[in-house]
């Protein structure tokens, strides 16, 4: 997809095996209903799109960890000052 991309909301720094991690998220609008990546990771099985009530029941486990918590304040418009941290 291309998307203009707005806000940066959160941060998460992950120390994933010898790699340190460092991620930015912002917020991105689309009307687009399905993905279709030009190229693909080997590593993604699949993806799609989830509705914060699908977050707040699934028992998936999400990165950022709290992703509902989160997501909550952003869909009702409610942005940070400054980007937050999101932890693990």
């Amino acid at each position: 997809l291309h998307l203009d991309i707005s806000n940066w909301v959160w941060t998460r720094h992950h120390l994933v095996e010898s790699f340190n991690q460092f991620e930015c998220f912002f917020i991105a609008r689309t009307r687009h209903s399905s993905i279709q990546p030009i190229r693909q990771d080997s590593y993604v099985r699949s993806q799609r799109w989830w509705s914060l009530p699908d977050i707040e029941v699934s028992s998936e486990r999400f990165a950022p960890r709290r992703l509902s918590s989160l997501l909550a304040p952003i869909i009702a418009g409610v942005l940070p000052e400054a980007p937050i941290d999101a932890g693990i």
